[in-house]
């Protein structure tokens, strides 16, 4: 009769152990759901705004635009009242930039090379 008795316990035991290991793989199935969906829907969010010509890279910001001025008599004005640094900071890109209007005003080509 001992044996019954130890029986019982051990089964109930085991029993409690089988219902914690589905509980535990229920809820990592759950969590990994979750996070593949949060992933997919993410990256359809990001594909989506490609497909349609919005990508926020090569989007313009208003900070990041620099213009120059074609004329720079009007630049010198400016920076006649700024701070001795910044003044010859201007007057030595002015010096550069004197040339012509025409070189002023439009961008400098560019030549790469590849090695």
């Amino acid at each position: 009769m001992p044996e019954r008795s130890l029986d019982g316990p051990r089964s109930r035991a085991a029993a409690l152990l089988a219902e914690r290991r589905d509980h535990i793989h229920a809820l990592r199935m759950r969590v990994v759901t979750l996070a593949v969906s949060v992933f997919l829907a993410i990256w359809a969010v990001v594909f989506v705004q490609l497909v349609r010509g919005h990508d926020p890279a090569l989007a313009s910001t208003a900070g990041a635009v620099v213009t120059q001025s074609a004329d720079p008599a009007t630049t010198n004005d400016e920076d006649s009242t700024s701070s001795a640094s910044t003044s010859s900071d201007t007057s030595s890109t002015d010096s550069t930039a004197s040339g012509s209007d025409a070189t002023a005003a439009a961008p400098s080509a560019v030549t790469t090379r590849q090695s």
